[in-house]
């Protein structure tokens, strides 16, 4: 079957090694995914993705995490095969540029959405990205694109 976007708000923190988070982006699925991502395949091209601008003052450091988040307008059940999600998400790490984490255990240390299920109006967290050590970065500087889609 055809998976369908799931609606809601996305929503990415930045964590610190204390623990305190600081939201940078809280947006509309359909905004930053408009079309969805039907079994993986992106709807529409990079021209048309919105663009974020570096978040923050100060770099962040290794061992901070980048923790995007879902609250769901109506109950769903994610994809059991992350495939049917597509996540690009901006980074821009200090010395080598811009680079783009996708909906994968390389890039998330933690990638929840097997089987899970969403509770509307609840906030679950699906994605946490650990910088290594020795890294300086910022969420933002690129072209961003997020769908999460569902289990049909």
């Amino acid at each position: 079957m055809v998976s369908a976007q799931i609606n809601g708000r996305y929503l990415i923190y930045i964590e610190n090694t204390s623990g305190m988070r600081m939201k940078v982006m809280d947006v509309r699925a359909g905004l930053v995914g408009p079309g969805g991502s039907s079994e993986g395949v992106i709807a529409n091209t990079p021209e048309k993705w919105s663009f974020v601008p570096l978040q923050g003052g100060n770099l962040n450091m290794g061992g901070y995490k980048l923790i995007i988040a879902v609250i769901a307008d109506a109950a769903a059940t994610t994809s059991a095969t992350a495939v049917k999600h597509a996540w690009q998400i901006p980074i821009t790490i200090a010395g080598q540029g811009l680079t783009y984490l996708g909906p994968n255990t390389t890039d998330f240390n933690t990638y929840l959405p097997v089987s899970s299920g969403l509770i509307a109006g609840q906030e679950q967290v699906i994605g946490i990205h650990t910088a290594p050590e020795g890294r300086k970065w910022k969420f933002g500087g690129g072209k961003i694109w997020m769908s999460v889609e569902s289990n049909a």
